[in-house]
């Protein structure tokens, strides 16, 4: 569970705050099939979440 974080100066469309799983080495777009849940996000200065 990821909770209460600020993510603080992603200001550019080449940057994300947050970006899905990768798993190194073997999968490197969309990988996937672990649940996380996020609460009580906040952003500063982030074009993209």
């Amino acid at each position: 569970r990821v909770r209460n974080i600020t993510f603080i100066n992603f200001p550019s469309a080449s940057t994300q705050a947050l970006y899905g799983p990768v798993i190194a080495g073997r999968c490197t777009l969309r990988c996937g099939g672990w649940l996380t849940k996020f609460s009580q996000l906040s952003f500063i200065n982030v074009q993209n979440r």
